[in-house]
């Protein structure tokens, strides 16, 4: 069981990254929206033990939308090889080596290298913010704790209305935790 702990923390903390990096891009762009992390029951082997989504809360099209889908791997080859270069990913996407969700494939193949530069940019950027995000996400879903954790944390940050209507009042941060019945506690038994 250690190592499958192991093996979920290595998988929690790369899920977290990319949803975030989803997130934290779209918001450098003034795209507001959420992230989801979901523990996969059927988690494992052959299967992703979490999977991570980010959702706009806006129609996004043209360049912000491949930026925001280019996001999550470009994250990944960043956290994995501080001095990538977009080269090196755009390549490896032309050699479709990383395994996309459908909405991120139809708009990452649509990009281009200098897609993958700007976006690269933006997440060196803002790196801090992606790696703090995401490991405070994380502690709420890491198998290892002593504590049950929730099947589903989703973490939503995006614009307040004001008084007149318009999205100019401040931040606004939404926040829940789910308890699936049927979802695997830490121990790997079905929650009740």
């Amino acid at each position: 069981m250690a190592d499958k702990g192991a093996a979920m923390l290595v998988e929690l903390r790369r899920s977290c990254i990319h949803g975030y990096a989803h997130s934290t891009v779209a918001d450098y762009l003034n795209v507001p929206g959420f992230v989801s992390i979901e523990r996969n029951v059927n988690g494992g082997a052959a299967e992703k033990f979490y999977i991570a989504e980010f959702t706009s809360t806006k129609l996004v099209k043209g360049g912000a939308a491949r930026l925001i889908a280019l996001a999550g791997i470009v994250a990944e080859c960043y956290a994995n090889d501080p001095v990538v270069s977009p080269q090196e990913i755009a390549d490896w996407i032309s050699f479709d080596l990383f395994e996309l969700s459908p909405t991120s494939a139809a708009l990452i193949l649509a990009s281009d290298e200098g897609d993958v530069a700007r976006c690269l940019e933006i997440v060196r950027t803002c790196w801090n913010d992606i790696t703090q995000n995401a490991a405070a996400h994380a502690a709420y879903l890491d198998p290892t704790s002593s504590t049950q954790t929730p099947s589903r944390v989703v973490i939503g940050v995006g614009s307040r209305p004001n008084a007149n209507g318009s999205a100019d009042a401040g931040p606004s941060v939404s926040f829940r935790l789910e308890y699936g019945c049927g979802a695997p506690n830490r121990h790997g038994n079905q929650n009740q």
